[in-house]
C-alpha cells in the first residue's frame, strides 16, 4: 500500500462515482450558461431565481405567450422542486412543460433575457441532463454563436445517440461547422429523424421562427442531395432500393410540412427539398404528379411564387404536358400568374409548365367552349420564354381546337369571336406574328376553314394565286351536306327586295347587310353558291350599272374585316359583274378609293383580285366618250353612292377624262408591282399628287404626268371620299396617304380636311370606339391620323389644334388631346419662329390653367406642361417667356402693359398683355418658366442673364409680400446664373446679390446655390470677390454648416477649395501675414463648430486645414478651439483627433507655435497673439480658467495614442530620431519656462503635459527629475504638489531602472514630503508613486522602504481612527504594502507582519470601505505567497487571539490566509510545520467552547461558529492532503486526545463542545477521503462508545454531539470497502449500542434522519447474513417498544433496509411476519399507516401479496 496519502486520494477522485459525493454534486451545481463554474458553484437557488426571473419577465414583455409559464417553471415553488424526488409521471409532465418553453424561446436565444430564462431551466430542472436532445436541437440553429460551445461544455458525458456527432466538438470546446451537421444529417438517420420531428412539433405548436426553419431547410436540402448521391453507388437494384428508402423517410415529413398552411417558411423549405428530390432522384410520373398536387394544395399568396418554382422543376421530370383539372383551377385563380412565371423564368426553367397550362386550357376551351381563361392563354403565349417551336406548337393546338369547335358548344358564336380576336392580336404582335403564320402552315390546320369558323382574316405568308370565278379549282369544292343545308336555310330567310336601302355605304345602319354577309360567308366555299348569291334579286345585279346596291355590298365586304378568301371572292364577283355589263359603259370613279385600298391589302390574292377589277374599270372607260369636259351626270352612282343625295353630291368628283387618266395612266401601269408589294399603291398615288416629273419616288416611268389641275382635282377627290366614307379602314388608309402631302397647287390639305377633323372631334368617344372595334380598326391610330390631317403651320390649322387641346372643340377626348400634344412635339421643328412662340405661350397658359386631367373640357395642364418641356425652346422664346412672366409679376390693376420688344434678328414679336393676376398665379407661372430655363442649358443663353437678375429681384419683393422663402425659385435662378457664370465672366453684381440672398435666406438650397456661385466667381474674378467674401463665411455658421446632406457637404468643399487658396495668395502678394488675414475666416468656422453635425466635423476642418496649409494654420485652429470651447470634453477630444490627421512633425510644429502663442499671451504687453487669444481678462473671462483650458488641450494633444503610434512608426512621423529628441526637448524647455509665468494651479497642467507618454518615448526626461523634486519641496499649492508627484510617477515607471540613483533620491523626497504633510490626495499620489518605485527598482529602494514603511503603517492606523482621511488613503497604503511584500518580502519583519495582521483585523470592524477591504485581502494573499512559511505560520498563530477578538470576519480572513499558505507551500514544508499548524487549528476548533464559556462577551453566533469550523475543516483537509499516513496518524491521535482529555474532568460541557468540533472534522475526513481512511475508525471507536452510552439527549449540546457522531459513523460505514466493520470485535462494540439509539432518536429533533441512515449503512457494510439477522433482531425488539415513536422509528429503519438491500434483506421476512401482523393492528394510527407503506414496499419487491402470509 502506498505510504503517500495524496496518492491514495488521487485514486479515489479518479474512480469514485458515488451519489453522495458532495464534490460531484457541487460540480453538477456549477454547470451554467452564464457564470464561470467557480462563481456558479457558490450561488444558491434564491440568487439564481432572482436573476433568471428578470430575464423571464423581459421575455413576457416581448411575447405574451411566455406568461403561461409564470405559475409553473418560474413560480416561487419551483425553487424547491427537485427532479430526483419526483415520480415518473410528474417528471413526464414536467418534460412536456420544459420542452414547450424551449420551443417557444428558441427564436430569441440570441437575446440576453432568453439565455437568463434558459439558465433557470439548466440550474433548477437540469434540462441539459434530462432533456438533452430537445435542448440541443433548440440551440442547434445557433451553432455558430458563442453560446453553443458553452452549452456543449455543460452536457453530460454521454451525449444522446442521435447527436453523437457533437462529441468531438464537446471535447474541443468549439462550435461544429456547417458541413459536419450536413454530413450527419445525410449519414446519421436518427439525427435526421430527430431534427425533422423537432421542427414539425415546434411548427404545430406555432413556436417556429426564421432561424430554425432556415437552418432546417438549407441543411436538409443539402443533406438530401448528399444522401441521394451516396445512394447511387452499387448495382441498379441497390440504387433503386436506396432511393426508395430516402423517399420513404422524407415524403411523410414533407407531406406534413406542406400541410402547415399558416407557416410559409416551412412550406418553402419543403419546396426546396422537393426540388432536390425532383432533380436528383428517379421518380415515376405518378409520384411526381402526387407531389405536384401536394404542392398546389393549400398554398397562399406568400408561398405561391415559390410553389410555382417547385412545380416548374417538377414538371421538367414529367413525360407528359398535361395537368389535372383541380390543379388547373388553382393555378388559374392566382393573381398575376403570367407575370410571376416571367419573373421565375429569369432563373428557372418554366417552359414545360407553361406548355402544360396552355395544353390543358386549350382542351378545356375545345371541350366546353369556356373562354374565361382566354386572357391567361394570351398572356402565357406572349411571355418571351417558350421559344419559336413551342409557341408554334401551342398556337397550332389553339387553331385545331377552334376548327373542331362544334355549334352545340358555341351556340351564340362568342367563343369563336373571342378566339378570332385572340389570333388577330397575336398575329399583330412583333414576337408572335411569325409564329402565327407558321402555325397556319402546319399540317392539320385548314386556314380557310379556320377563317370561316372564326369569321375573321388571318395573316398568310404564302397564298395561292387568285382565280377567276370560272376557275373551278378554287371555288368548286364539294360542300358538305351540313354546309349546303345551312346555306339554303339562310338563303330562304333573305327578303327578295329592299325597302329603302340604295347603298350599303350609307352612314345609316343597314338592317340587311348583316344577313347578307352571313349568307355570303356560307356561299364562298362553293362557286355555285357564290354565283347563286350574286344573282339574288335583292342585290339587283342586272341593274348594277345604274343601282349601287350590289357594288357597295361587295365594297363593304372586301374592305371589311373578313377572311382573305371572302375579300377576294367579293372582288372577283364585282369584276365579273363589271365585265358582263361592258355594253353599258359608265364612269366608275366611285370605285377608285376602294380598289386603291384593296391594292394595299396584306393578302396577295386580294391584291390580285383588285388588280383584275382595276383592269375591268379601265376597259369600261373605253366605251365612254372621251371628250374634254364630259358632264358629271355620266358618273356612276353620283347621287346615291353614300346613300342620300346630299352626301353623295358633296363629293368632289373628277371629270371623266381625269378619272380615266388616273385609272389608266397612273394605276394600271403599276398593277404588277402592286400585286407583289401592297405598299406600292401608296407610292403611285403620292407620285400622282406630289410630282410633275415621271419616275419620282420610284414610280413606274409609264405613269403619265398629270397637270396641276388634275392633281388638285385628284387631291380633293381623295379628301372628300376620306370625309364621306363610313368605312374607317378606308378612311385611315386615305388619310395616311393624304397626310404626306401638304398641298397640291393652291389646294391645302388643311382646307380640305379641317371640317372632317371638326366633325370627328365633336363625336362621342364611346360610339367612335365601338365603331372602330366592330370594323377592326385601331382607334388610337385613327385618331392620330385625324389630327395629322391639318397642318399647324397654317393659322387655321394651329387654331383648330389649339381649340381641341383647350377643350373648345371636343369634350372628354383624352386620346385626341394626347394625339394633339404629340403632334405639337413632332411638328415643332417645321414651325416658324413666330408660330413656335405663339404655341409656347399657348402651352404655357394651358399649363397654368385649373383644368384637371379628368375634366370634361380640354387636355390636362400636366400634359401641356410635359409637352412644353419636351420642346426645344430657343433663346428668343425663353427670353420672351421670361419677359411675359416679369410683365405679369409687375402688372397691377390699372397699369399699362410693357412695350412690345424686338427679336434679336430685328423682327417684331407679339408680346402678350397679361391681365392682373394674384400672387399665387404669378408664382406658379414663374416656377414653370424658370424650370424651362433651368432645363434648357442656360449656359448657352447669355441674353437671359439680365432678365434672370430681374427675376431674382422680383422674387425678393414677392418674398416680402408673401412672407415666404420661395427657396425653390431662388435656387432655380441661382442655378441658371451659376451655369452662365461658369461659361462667361460675370460682374461683381452677382456676388453682391448672392451674398444678399445667402444671408437673408434660410433655405438650404438657396444658400447652396449662392455659395456655389460665389465659388465659381472666385475663380473668374478673384480680386473682385475675395475682399467681399468674409461676410458670407461669417453667416455661414448657423445656416449651411449645420446641414447634413451630401450636397451641402459638396457645396462647402467647393467653396473652401475655390475661395480659400486665392484668399491666402492675395495676402502673401501684399506681404501680409496670412494668419492675421485669415483669422476672421477661421474664427467663423470655429464659431460654427457646435453647429456642424458630429460625424462631419473632422472631414470639414481637415479639408479646411489642408487647403490653407496644415503646417501654418493647424496651431491657429487648435488655439481657437481650446480658447472658445476649452473645458468641453467633446471639443477637446475633437482637437486631438483633428491633430492626429497629420504627421507627427506637423503636430510637434503646431505644439511649438501653440506654446509661443500661449507664452506671448501671458506676457503683459503682447500684441500679435491677441488676434488669436486674450488672457488678460479684458474680455470679461477668468484668465486663469482660460489658461487652464488651453493647457488641458495641449496635454491631451501630447498624450494622444495616435501620436504615440506615429512616433513608433518612424515612416509615419515625418522626422528622424534626432529630430524627435531635439523637437521634444524644445517643447519641454518651453513648458519649463512657463513655470515662472503661470500660477500654481496652471503649473499642475504643465506637469500633466510633461507626463505625456508620447513625449517621454522620445527624450530621456529623467534630467527633469531633480527640478521637479525641488519644486515638490518648495511648492505650497496642493495642485502643484499632486501634479509633480504624478509627473514623477510617470517618469519613474518609464525610466526608473536606468536612473536608479536619481529616482531613489526623488522617492525619498516623496516619502518625506508626500507622507509627512498635505491632504489625503497628496498622500494617495505619494503612496502610489512609492509603489511604482518599489516595483520598478526592487532592492534598490531598501532605504526608501525602511523610512516609508513605518510611516505608511502609522498612517494606516491613524486612518482607521480618523474620519477625515479618505478610503483612498487606506487603499493606497495596502497597495504600497503589496508592492513591498511582492518585491522585497524580507523587509517585512515579524514585527511588521504582526502589525499588518493586527491592522487588517481591525479593518474588519467597519473601519475601511469595501474597496480598501479588497485591497487588504490582496495584501494578505501576497503575504501567504511571498513570506517564508515559518514567519507566516508563526504570525498567524500569534495574531489568532487578535483575530478572534476582532470578530467573525477577521477570523475568516485569518483562516483564508492560513489556507493560502498551506496551498502555496510544498509537502515537506507542511510536514515540517505540522505541529504548529495543528496548534493553530486547535485554537480555531476551541472557539465553540470559548464562546460558550464567555456567554456575556460572546461575539459569535452559532451559525458563525459553524461556518468558521467549516473553514477550519477545509484547511485541515488541505493540510492532510500534503501529508502521509505516518505523519498524520499521530496528529489524529493528538486531536482526539485534545478533545477527550485535554480539559479538566469537571469541565464536562467544554469536553462535549470540543468533541462536537472534532467529530465534525472526522465526519468531513471520512466523507472526503472515503475508504482509504476507514481504518482510522478504530482510533475514536472507544470514545464513540463512551459518547453513545453516556449522552444526555435532553441537553442541546449533547444532541449536537450525538448527531455528529452518528453522521461520522455513517460515512465510515458507507466507505468501508475493506470489510473493516465485519470484524466481530469492532462490530460487537458498536452494533447493540447503535441499535439502542432507535429508542432514543425520538428525543432529538430530526433524530430519525440521523439514526436510520446510519443503521442502514451498517447493514450494508456487514455483508453477512448472520450479522444482518442480529441487526434485524435488534430492530424488531424496538417494534414492540411501549413508545409509539420508537416503533415508528424502527419501522422506518426496516423500510430503509428493505429499499436498500431488497431481496437480500427480505430473506429475513419469516422472522418479520409476526411483527408486521401485530403492527397492522397497532393502536397508533401513524404506526399503522407506516406499516402499510412497508408492506406495499415488500410486495413490490417480491411481486406477490403478503395477505396469505399474514393470516
Amino acid at each position: 500500500m502506498p505510504t503517500s496519502l495524496a496518492l491514495q486520494l488521487s485514486q479515489i477522485a479518479s474512480g469514485s462515482t458515488h451519489s453522495l459525493n458532495l464534490k460531484a454534486q457541487r460540480k453538477a451545481h456549477s454547470q451554467s450558461l452564464i457564470f464561470d463554474p467557480d462563481v456558479a458553484a457558490g450561488q444558491d437557488f434564491n440568487t439564481i431565481y432572482v436573476l433568471c426571473l428578470e430575464g423571464y419577465q423581459e421575455l413576457c414583455l416581448l411575447d405574451q405567450r411566455f406568461g403561461r409559464f409564470k405559475n409553473t417553471l418560474f413560480s416561487e415553488e419551483s425553487k424547491n422542486r427537485e427532479r430526483t424526488q419526483m415520480t415518473e409521471s410528474e417528471n413526464g409532465l414536467l418534460d412536456r412543460v420544459l420542452e414547450d418553453f424551449l420551443g417557444l424561446v428558441g427564436g430569441r436565444l440570441l437575446l440576453r433575457p432568453a439565455i437568463k430564462a434558459v439558465e433557470w431551466l439548466i440550474r433548477r430542472f437540469r434540462v441539459h441532463e434530462y432533456n438533452t436532445t430537445f435542448l440541443l436541437l433548440t440551440f442547434l440553429p445557433y451553432h455558430t454563436a458563442p453560446i453553443f460551445p458553452v452549452l456543449l461544455s455543460i452536457l453530460p458525458h454521454q451525449i444522446p445517440p442521435a447527436l453523437r456527432f457533437l462529441h468531438p466538438y464537446r471535447q474541443a470546446n468549439t462550435s461544429p461547422p456547417r458541413h459536419a451537421i450536413v454530413y450527419s444529417l445525410a449519414t446519421h438517420h436518427p439525427f435526421n429523424a430527430a431534427l425533422n420531428s423537432y421542427v414539425l412539433r415546434v411548427t404545430k405548436a406555432q413556436q417556429h421562427h426564421h432561424a430554425l426553419l432556415a437552418f432546417w431547410s438549407a441543411n436538409l436540402a443539402e443533406a438530401t442531395t448528399a444522401t441521394l448521391d451516396i445512394a447511387r453507388s452499387g448495382r441498379k437494384a441497390v440504387q433503386a432500393q436506396n432511393e426508395q428508402d430516402v423517399l420513404i423517410r422524407l415524403l411523410p415529413v414533407l407531406n406534413e410540412g406542406l400541410a402547415a398552411k399558416q407557416v410559409p417558411e416551412l412550406r418553402i423549405g419543403c419546396y426546396m427539398i422537393l426540388v432536390v428530390l425532383a432533380t436528383k432522384a428517379e421518380l415515376n410520373d405518378t409520384v411526381v404528379l402526387e407531389i405536384m398536387k401536394a404542392v398546389v394544395a393549400g398554398w397562399t399568396e406568400d408561398t405561391a411564387s415559390d410553389g410555382l418554382v417547385c412545380l416548374a422543376l417538377l414538371m421538367e421530370r414529367r413525360p407528359s404536358v398535361s395537368l389535372p383539372k383541380p390543379m388547373i383551377k388553382t393555378l388559374t385563380s392566382l393573381t398575376g400568374l403570367s407575370s410571376t412565371l416571367q419573373a421565375i423564368s429569369q432563373r428557372y426553367r418554366v417552359k414545360r409548365l407553361i406548355l402544360a397550362l396552355l395544353s390543358s386550357l386549350t382542351k378545356q376551351i375545345a371541350a366546353s367552349g369556356a373562354t374565361k381563361n382566354l386572357h391567361l392563354v394570351e398572356e402565357l403565349l406572349l411571355l418571351p420564354v417558350l421559344g419559336r417551336a413551342r409557341s408554334v406548337s401551342a398556337l397550332k393546338a389553339i387553331m385545331v381546337a377552334a376548327q373542331e369547335l362544334k355549334d352545340g358548344t358555341d351556340e351564340d358564336g362568342g367563343t369563336r369571336a373571342r378566339l378570332g380576336d385572340l389570333l388577330l392580336r397575336l398575329s399583330d404582335s412583333a414576337t408572335l406574328g411569325p409564329a402565327v403564320v407558321e402555325a397556319l402552315q402546319c399540317p392539320g390546320v385548314d386556314i380557310d376553314l379556320l377563317e370561316m369558323k372564326l369569321q375573321t382574316v388571318l395573316p398568310r405568308r404564302q397564298l395561292p394565286a387568285a382565280v377567276q370565278p370560272e376557275d373551278q379549282e378554287m371555288l368548286d369544292v364539294e360542300p358538305g351536306p351540313d354546309s349546303q343545308t345551312a346555306f339554303e336555310n339562310a338563303l330562304s330567310k333573305l327578303p327578295s327586295r329592299t325597302v329603302d336601302e340604295v347603298s350599303f355605304l350609307s352612314a345609316k345602319p343597314s338592317h340587311l347587310f348583316g344577313q347578307l354577309i352571313n349568307v355570303f360567308l356560307l356561299a364562298v366555299p362553293s362557286s355555285t353558291r357564290a354565283q347563286e348569291f350574286s344573282n339574288l334579286p335583292v342585290l339587283r345585279r342586272d341593274s348594277a350599272m345604274n343601282d349601287p346596291l350590289l357594288f357597295t355590298f361587295f365594297i363593304r365586304t372586301w374592305c371589311g374585316p373578313y377572311p382573305a378568301v371572302v375579300r377576294s371572292v367579293a372582288l372577283q364577283i364585282a369584276t365579273a359583274t363589271l365585265s358582263s355589263q361592258q355594253e353599258q359603259p359608265a364612269d366608275l370613279q366611285a370605285l377608285l378609293p376602294y380598289f386603291v385600298h384593296a391594292l394595299a391589302d396584306s393578302s396577295k390574292a386580294v391584291r390580285q383580285s383588285a388588280a383584275n377589277l382595276v383592269l375591268a374599270c379601265s376597259k369600261a372607260y373605253e366605251g365612254i366618250n372621251r371628250r374634254k369636259g364630259s358632264k358629271q351626270g355620266s358618273i356612276w352612282a353620283q347621287d346615291d353612292f353614300y346613300g342620300n343625295q346630299k352626301e353623295s353630291r358633296a363629293v368632289d368628283w373628277l371629270n371623266v377624262d381625269q378619272a380615266r387618266k388616273v385609272i389608266s395612266e397612273v394605276f394600271v401601269p403599276g398593277l404588277e408591282e402592286c400585286i407583289l408589294d401592297g405598299k406600292h399603291v401608296e407610292g403611285l398615288a403620292l407620285s400622282a399628287l406630289k410630282s410633275s416629273k415621271a419616275g419620282q419616288n420610284g414610280t413606274d416611268e409609264r405613269c403619265k404626268i398629270l397637270k396641276t389641275a388634275d392633281r388638285e382635282a385628284l387631291f380633293s377627290f381623295f379628301a372628300s371620299h376620306a370625309s364621306k366614307t363610313p368605312l374607317l379602314a378606308v378612311r385611315s388608309s386615305l388619310l395616311r396617304m393624304l397626310n404626306q402631302v401638304s398641298k397640291v397647287g393652291k389646294t391645302k390639305r388643311t382646307t380640305l380636311l379641317l371640317p372632317l377633323l371638326r366633325d370627328w372631334a365633336s363625336e362621342d368617344t364611346a360610339e367612335l370606339r365601338k365603331t372602330c372595334t366592330s370594323q377592326r380598326v385601331k382607334f388610337e391610330d385613327l385618331e392620330a391620323e385625324m389630327v395629322r390631317a391639318v397642318e399647324p403651320r397654317t393659322d387655321e390649322g394651329m387654331t383648330a389644334l389649339q381649340s381641341i387641346a383647350s377643350g373648345e372643340l371636343g369634350r372628354r377626348r383624352p386620346n385626341l388631346y394626347a394625339a394633339v400634344f404629340s403632334y405639337f412635339r413632332t411638328s415643332w421643328s417645321t414651325l416658324k419662329e413666330e408660330a413656335r412662340l405663339s404655341l409656347a405661350r399657348f402651352l404655357l397658359q394651358l399649363s397654368l390653367s385649373s383644368v384637371q386631367a379628368d375634366s370634361a373640357k380640354g387636355g390636362s395642364p400636366a400634359d401641356a406642361r410635359e409637352c412644353l418641356r419636351a420642346l426645344q425652346l430657343s433663346p428668343d422664346i425663353l427670353t420672351a417667356l421670361v419677359d411675359d412672366t416679369l410683365a405679369a409679376a409687375h402688372m397691377e390693376p390699372g397699369s399699362t402693359p410693357v412695350k412690345r420688344r424686338k427679336l434679336d434678328h430685328g423682327r417684331l414679336a407679339p408680346l402678350s398683355q397679361p391681365d392682373p393676376k394674384p400672387a399665387s398665379d404669378i408664382i406658379e407661372q414663374m416656377t414653370l418658366v424658370l424650370e424651362l430655363v433651368d432645363t434648357s442649358k442656360p449656359e448657352f443663353h447669355q441674353p437671359l442673364l439680365k432678365r434672370l437678375f430681374h427675376a431674382l429681384e422680383r422674387l425678393q419683393e414677392l418674398k416680402l409680400e408673401l412672407g415666404s422663402e420661395l427657396a425653390y425659385l431662388e435656387s432655380l435662378v441661382l442655378g441658371s446664373l451659376l451655369s452662365i457664370a461658369r461659361q462667361y465672366k460675370a460682374s461683381l453684381y452677382i456676388l453682391l446679390l448672392s451674398y444678399r440672398l445667402h444671408i437673408s435666406s434660410t433655405s438650404r438650397q438657396v444658400q447652396n446655390e449662392a455659395l456655389l456661385l460665389v465659388a465659381a466667381l472666385a475663380e473668374i474674378a478673384p480680386e473682385s470677390v475675395l475682399h467681399s467674401i468674409m461676410p458670407i463665411f461669417t453667416f455661414v455658421g448657423p445656416s449651411l454648416l449645420r446641414q447634413d446632406d451630401d450636397f451641402s457637404i459638396h457645396v462647402i468643399d467647393e467653396a473652401i477649395n475655390r475661395v480659400v487658396p486665392p484668399l491666402v495668395d492675395s495676402f502673401r502678394k501684399r506681404n501680409q501675414d496670412p494668419v492675421v488675414g485669415t483669422a476672421d475666416l477661421l474664427w467663423s468656422f470655429t464659431a460654427a463648430f457646435q453647429h456642424v453635425p458630429t460625424h462631419r466635423r473632422l472631414q470639414l476642418f481637415t479639408s479646411l486645414l489642408r487647403t490653407l496649409g496644415e503646417s501654418e494654420f493647424l496651431f491657429v485652429l487648435l488655439v481657437m478651439l481650446a480658447d472658445k470651447y476649452g473645458g468641453k470634453e467633446g471639443a477637446e477630444k475633437f482637437a486631438v483627433e483633428l491633430a492626429g490627421q497629420f504627421e507627427a512633425s506637423t503636430q510637434f510644429n503646431a505644439v511649438t507655435k501653440y506654446l509661443d502663442v500661449l507664452a506671448n499671451a501671458l506676457r503683459p504687453k503682447s500684441n500679435k497673439p491677441r488676434l488669436l487669444i486674450c488672457l488678460d481678462g479684458s474680455d470679461g473671462r477668468d484668465a486663469s480658467e482660460a489658461t487652464v483650458h488651453l493647457l488641458s488641450v495641449l496635454a491631451k494633444l501630447l498624450s494622444s495614442m495616435r501620436l504615440k503610434s506615429q512616433l513608433a512608426n518612424n515612416s509615419g512621423s515625418g522626422i528622424g530620431q534626432d529630430g524627435k529628441q531635439s523637437t521634444v526637448a524644445g517643447i519641454l524647455e518651453k513648458i519649463l519656462d512657463l513655470l515662472d509665468t503661470v500660477k500654481n494651479r496652471e503649473k499642475g497642467k504643465l506637469f500633466g503635459i510633461m507626463e505625456a507618454k508620447p513625449a517621454l518615448t522620445i527624450i530621456p526626461t529623467y534630467q527633469f527629475i531633480p527640478r521637479v523634486a525641488t519644486l515638490l519641496k518648495e511648492a505650497s499649492d496642493a495642485h502643484v504638489q499632486h501634479a509633480a508627484i504624478a509627473c514623477l510617477d510617470t517618469i519613474i515607471e518609464k525610466y526608473g531602472k536606468s536612473t536608479a540613483d536619481v529616482v531613489v533620491a526623488a522617492a525619498e523626497v516623496i516619502g518625506s514630503e508626500g507622507l509627512g504633510s498635505g491632504g489625503g490626495r497628496i498622500k494617495v499620489a505619494a503612496l502610489f508613486c512609492l509603489r511604482t518605485a518599489v516595483e520598478v527598482l526592487g532592492a534598490a529602494t531598501v532605504p526608501v522602504v525602511a523610512t516609508a514603511l513605518p510611516k505608511a503603517l502609522g498612517l494606516l492606523e491613524t486612518s482607521m481612527h480618523s474620519e477625515s482621511e479618505s478610503p483612498q488613503v487606506c487603499s493606497a497604503i495596502f497597495a504600497f504594502l503589496s508592492a513591498i511584500v511582492a518585491t522585497v518580502p524580507w523587509m517585512v519583519t515579524p514585527q511588521y507582519l504582526d502589525t499588518i495582521l493586527k491592522l487588517v483585523h481591525r479593518s474588519t470592524r467597519g473601519a475601511l470601505a469595501p474597496v480598501a477591504q479588497e485591497d487588504s485581502m490582496y495584501a494578505l494573499r501576497l503575504i501567504a505567497v511571498h513570506v517564508p512559511a515559518k514567519d507566516c505560520f508563526a504570525a498567524i498563530q500569534r495574531a489568532l487571539p487578535e483575530a478572534i477578538a476582532a470578530g467573525p470576519l477577521a477570523v475568516t480572513q485569518h483562516l483564508e490566509l492560513l489556507r493560502l499558505s498551506i496551498e502555496k507551500h510544498p509537502n515537506s514544508v507542511i510536514v515540517k510545520h505540522s505541529q504548529l499548524l495543528v496548534d493553530i487549528l486547535l485554537g480555531v476548533y476551541d472557539l465553540r467552547r470559548v464562546q460558550a464559556s464567555n456567554t456575556s462577551n460572546s461575539s459569535f453566533t452559532v451559525e458563525e461558529v459553524g461556518a468558521i469550523e467549516g473553514q477550519a475543516r477545509d484547511c485541515t483537509i488541505k493540510m492532510i492532503m500534503k501529508m502521509n499516513d505516518a505523519a498524520f496518524r499521530p496528529l489524529f491521535v493528538k486531536l482526539l486526545e485534545w478533545a477527550d482529555i485535554g480539559l479538566p474532568k469537571k469541565d464536562r460541557r467544554g469536553r462535549v463542545l470540543r468533541l462536537t468540533a472534532i467529530y465534525g472534522l472526522i465526519e468531513e475526513f471520512f466523507n472526503t477521503l472515503k475508504s482509504f481512511v476507514t481504518s482510522y475508525s478504530s482510533l475514536p471507536l472507544e470514545n464513540v462508545v463512551d459518547v453513545l452510552k453516556n449522552v444526555k439527549l435532553e441537553d442541546h449540546d449533547h444532541q449536537m454531539l450525538w448527531a455528529t457522531v452518528l453522521r461520522a459513523l455513517r460515512h465510515s460505514f458507507a466507505n468501508d470497502q475493506d470489510n473493516f466493520w465485519q470484524s466481530p470485535s469492532r462490530l460487537s462494540a458498536i452494533q447493540d449500542l447503535l441499535l439502542a439509539q432507535i429508542g432514543q432518536a425520538h428525543g432529538v429533533p430530526g433524530g430519525d434522519d440521523v439514526v436510520v441512515p446510519t443503521i442502514t449503512e451498517l447493514a450494508v457494510a456487514v455483508d453477512s447474513i448472520d450479522h444482518r439477522k442480529d441487526i434485524n433482531a435488534g430492530i424488531m425488539k424496538q417494534l414492540r417498544a411501549e413508545n409509539a415513536r420508537v416503533r415508528l422509528t424502527a419501522i422506518r429503519c426496516e423500510e430503509a433496509l428493505t429499499g436498500r438491500l431488497g431481496e437480500d434483506w427480505l430473506a429475513l421476512l419469516p422472522e418479520m411476519l409476526p411483527f408486521i401482523s401485530e403492527l397492522q393492528e397497532d393502536d397508533d394510527e401513524q404506526v399503522e399507516h407506516e406499516t402499510e407503506k412497508w408492506i406495499v414496499q415488500i410486495e413490490g419487491i417480491l411481486g406477490e401479496s403478503l395477505d396469505a402470509m399474514l393470516r
